[in-house]
């Protein structure tokens, strides 16, 4: 299988419990500003380039989980970034090279466990996502066999279905 990685994102994501929400309805968290501040701190030396995104200007409570602040190396290299939103900071990359992602990404939660430790960051969780694309024309080509020979995914389903219609094809594991 050829690899096309086209990106890989490290994401940390935090809320706090409110006491008047509903249960199990995480609220951002109240030191968000004065981490925003640290993060362009810290990070400013290796990630010049600073692109304030247009969910800046959302409410902090409309935008819970929802990148604001994004800096890369440089304006001209689109990867690596890192981001940052209320509840939610990343470091994305196109690199296939696990041991250079895995540097980078180690390197950039050292800095945030710097910035936040003394923070009230609540009900944090990690997770890493890769994302493969392929080119593909919904017109001239057959979804499960390109999935089949591409990917190495069978799909099958029972026969009153018609996979030779299927216009798209999401896949999630965890």
């Amino acid at each position: 299988m050829k690899k096309n990685l086209s990106e890989v994102v490290f994401e940390i994501g935090w809320g706090a419990r409110d006491p008047f929400a509903p249960v199990g309805v995480i609220v951002n968290s109240p030191d968000y500003n004065i981490l925003l501040g640290k993060f362009l701190e810290e990070f400013r030396s290796n990630f010049t380039s600073l692109e304030t995104l247009p969910s800046a200007g959302m409410p902090e409570g409309l935008a819970r989980g929802i990148v604001q602040y994004r800096l890369r190396t440089s304006n001209i290299e689109k990867f690596p970034l890192i981001q940052l939103g209320p509840g939610i900071f990343s470091v994305n990359a196109n690199i296939d090279n696990w041991s250079n992602f895995s540097k980078l990404i180690i390197d950039s939660v050292e800095k945030f466990n710097k910035i936040s430790k003394n923070l009230s960051l609540e009900n944090i969780k990690m997770s890493i996502t890769y994302i493969f694309a392929q080119e593909f024309d919904f017109e001239k080509e057959d979804l499960p066999q390109f999935i089949q020979e591409k990917l190495g995914i069978s799909i099958s389903m029972n026969n009153e279905r018609n996979l030779s219609n299927l216009k798209s094809f999401s896949f999630q594991s965890k």
